[in-house]
């Protein structure tokens, strides 16, 4: 029977401004695989691939550029005003992402049964993921941190930023499936040092 490899998966998820991508960085440079969702589901969008056709069927082809891509910007302005539609979005991307990620992971501990295999999903929770992991990992931060931090580098307004922010699971609702959670409130050398501690526990668990 071959052995179950759920114990190298440990998903990664947090709210946006709360600093996840700053931890799956720290966690790739100490030795961990990440695979991050965001990149995979970009990819999914290409032209050629069933999740663009069905995109396009779906929102029409006013989300196209002049190459022929889709306009990642118009699309989100639609996703983002509508729950309905950021579901059916939801829907058409997050199974072939998942199939890429479980895929991919597969790989990393067929060379290596000690690979700690990062999911990097920012709706872990949402999707349903979570259940296939072995540990949770949540990155919380203070709201009106997080609003500033997201006001900085993506030129939004706060109502903006309050917007994308409730389209989302609370905090609160992502901290009850932590296994482990990092607090990033106080500078980026504390967020390294709960970081490279969780790192040395999930190392543990794989061995």
């Amino acid at each position: 029977m071959r052995r179950s490899r759920k114990k190298n998966s440990f998903g990664l998820t947090g709210g946006i401004g709360a600093g996840k991508t700053t931890v799956a960085e720290r966690l790739r440079q100490l030795g961990a695989i990440v695979l991050d969702a965001d990149d995979i589901a970009r990819s999914a969008l290409d032209p050629g691939t069933e999740c663009y056709e069905k995109t396009i069927r779906h929102f029409g082809e006013s989300i196209l550029g002049q190459d022929g891509r889709i306009n990642r910007s118009e699309l989100a302005k639609i996703v983002f005003s509508s729950e309905e539609e950021r579901q059916i979005l939801n829907g058409m991307i997050h199974p072939y992402v998942l199939d890429v990620m479980f895929r991919s992971r597969d790989e990393a501990v067929a060379k290596d049964p000690g690979s700690v295999v990062v999911f990097d999903i920012p709706l872990l929770i949402e999707c349903g993921a979570y259940r296939r992991m072995n540990k949770i990992i949540v990155v919380v931060s203070d709201d009106a941190i997080r609003i500033r931090r997201v006001m900085e580098r993506s030129n939004l307004s706060e109502e903006q930023v309050l917007a994308r922010m409730e389209r989302q699971i609370t905090q609160e609702k992502q901290m009850r499936h932590a296994d482990f959670l990092i607090e990033n409130n106080l500078g980026l050398k504390e967020l390294y040092s709960q970081t490279d501690s969780v790192f040395e526990q999930l190392r543990e668990l794989v061995r």
